[in-house]
């Protein structure tokens, strides 16, 4: 699941009366979601206004495609959106051990911590205790942006190499002919 710190110059509820025509939905906790199948987008508000700005601060939760998250954020483009953060979250059967030594032996990954935290290019890369790791893209400077497309296909390269998913075409193939 990626995880996104955006900024736009729209409060909630005037985001959400914007937006609710094309199937977002909000519920009791103000949180802003559009749903299809599996697939979700959702933007939870964590501030107001941002320090000094006049801006409200949204984290987005989703599921999505790189291109489909593109599109759903072009619908936010007339607002102003600034990408302060990018992070995936991923669940795999190796142990922190095993991903540790995975970084630490694999040529391309720069080790910043032996104790799990590892880079590649842009990518910020840290081994959690719980299986989880996490790959992440931050600004160079403090109050910098993050270049969204190239990170969000950046991230998904990344994750797809070090964790492949598995297809079981034999069962693909029984499905369709059914």
């Amino acid at each position: 699941m990626f995880k996104l710190t955006l900024f736009l110059d729209k409060k909630p509820q005037e985001l959400l009366a914007l937006i609710e025509p094309i199937g977002f939905k909000a519920n009791a906790k103000g949180e802003i979601t559009w749903r299809r199948e599996e697939l979700f987008f959702t933007l939870v508000p964590f501030s107001e206004k941002a320090r000094g700005y006049n801006v409200c601060g949204y984290r987005a939760l989703f599921n999505t495609t790189p291109e489909g998250t593109i599109h759903l954020l072009k619908l936010f483009s007339p607002y102003q959106p600034t990408y302060r953060g990018l992070e995936y979250a991923m669940t795999a059967t190796r142990s922190k051990q095993e991903w540790i030594r995975y970084f630490s032996e694999t040529n391309g990954f720069k080790v910043e911590d032996p104790r799990g935290i590892f880079s590649q290019k842009d990518i910020g890369i840290i081994v959690l205790a719980d299986n989880h790791v996490i790959l992440q893209v931050r600004p160079e400077k403090p109050k910098g942006v993050i270049k969204l497309k190239p990170a969000l296909f950046e991230i998904e390269e990344l994750a797809e190499n070090i964790h492949p998913k598995k297809y079981d075409l034999f069962s693909m193939m029984q499905e369709e002919a059914m």
